[in-house]
């Protein structure tokens, strides 16, 4: 098993690991308002590699036996001058982790966070964001364990 830089070999792998998480991610959706079109698989994941490529960020890939059975995708966020009015430091923040099913629990999905978290800092970053959805209680559960903690909380009411 191995951690590798995103690999274009792999985009279509990578396209439907991400579709999986879309599909995980509604299926948590208490509320129903998620529902992951076909078209989610190219659509998404076109807007993932853009916000990649404008944001100097990365993805990693995890990969054994030259199957992808895991991705982190990161960006380093462009401080606004009115946030630099406010905020002190550089903010990178993961947009995706997803981990194939049958390889959880196995320290990847901390792996993938280390090898991010080394990519930040090198871009001097000095803290890490990340949004995860309210029902995901085992990633809310794996974040907490990775050392991160709650800071905003977003909260909806259906009218």
């Amino acid at each position: 098993m191995e951690i590798i830089e995103y690999n274009s070999k792999y985009e279509e792998e990578f396209r439907n690991k991400i579709f999986d998480l879309g599909k995980y991610i509604g299926s948590l959706d208490l509320l129903k308002k998620n529902k992951i079109l076909d078209s989610y698989r190219q659509i998404y994941v076109d807007n993932l590699f853009d916000k990649v490529k404008e944001n100097n960020g990365k993805i990693y890939l995890c990969i054994d036996n030259d199957l992808v059975i895991g991705t982190i995708v990161g960006i380093t966020q462009k401080k606004s001058e009115v946030k630099k009015t406010y905020h002190l430091g550089n903010t990178g923040e993961i947009l995706e982790l997803y981990i194939d099913q049958e390889y959880r629990r196995k320290n990847i999905g901390n792996e993938l966070i280390k090898k991010m978290e080394t990519y930040f800092k090198e871009n001097d970053c000095d803290e890490i964001r990340l949004s995860v959805f309210a029902s995901n209680c085992n990633a809310i559960d794996f974040y907490h364990r990775v050392g991160f903690s709650n800071r905003n909380i977003g909260m909806i009411k259906e009218i």
